[in-house]
């Protein structure tokens, strides 16, 4: 299996359309959970998706997750899907 690339900075229109025309590709929001209850969450219900919250730092610490990679894994996400971070 081929390793994991970066495929750069994606325009947000960008993103929507490979989300839209992709059933494998997904959005992961790594902020912090005061974020996403403060600022706001994604909303992908037009496409019939729903975005998945994975913290990258973990607060109020901001430690690196740990668990970054088993919590995604956990949501069953494609080996070979494109994967959009917020």
């Amino acid at each position: 299996m081929a390793e994991p690339t970066y495929a750069g900075d994606v325009e947000p229109k960008k993103a929507w359309e490979i989300l839209s025309q992709d059933p494998k590709a997904v959005l992961i929001d790594v902020r912090t959970r005061p974020e996403w209850n403060f600022v706001g969450a994604p909303d992908l219900s037009s496409l019939g998706k729903q975005a998945l919250f994975v913290e990258w730092q973990a607060y109020p610490e901001l430690q690196l997750n740990p668990r970054f990679v088993a919590e995604v894994e956990a949501n069953a996400v494609p080996k070979d899907a494109p994967i959009f971070l917020l």
